[in-house]
């Protein structure tokens, strides 16, 4: 539903409503934040599509940072690189230092990946 609720918020900016879609990424990055901080529930299950909320909301830092812990706990590696290359929430965010870096972490263990897949279909 979260990440419905952001594509929404995202189409709602595309198409000049900003703010329809400003208002809904403030209500929803609210809720997570009361959600994590105030239910004590765990920021994981916020790691995949919030960072694009915050990215789209204009919170870089928070976006790279969500990001750089999503790396960081080993849950984000499968999937980040797509997201990375394609979402254009993550546009004006491609350029910093900190989103490279996250980004060449997640392609090295892609490559790690590949290389231990070809290894182990080798000696079948």
């Amino acid at each position: 539903m979260r990440a419905a609720a952001i594509g929404l918020a995202d189409v709602l900016l595309a198409s000049g409503q900003e703010r329809q879609g400003r208002q809904l990424l403030d209500t929803i990055l609210a809720q997570m934040r009361h959600e994590v901080g105030e239910l004590g529930r765990s920021e994981f299950w916020y790691q995949r599509y919030h960072p694009t909320a915050l990215a789209l909301s204009g919170q870089d830092d928070a976006a790279l940072a969500m990001i750089e812990r999503s790396i960081a706990s080993g849950s984000g590696l499968v999937e980040w690189w797509y997201f990375f290359e394609s979402d254009p929430a993550y546009s004006r965010l491609r350029q910093d230092a900190r989103f490279q870096a996250t980004l060449r972490t997640v392609h090295g263990y892609r490559r790690r990946q590949g290389s231990t897949q070809a290894r182990s279909r080798a000696a079948l």
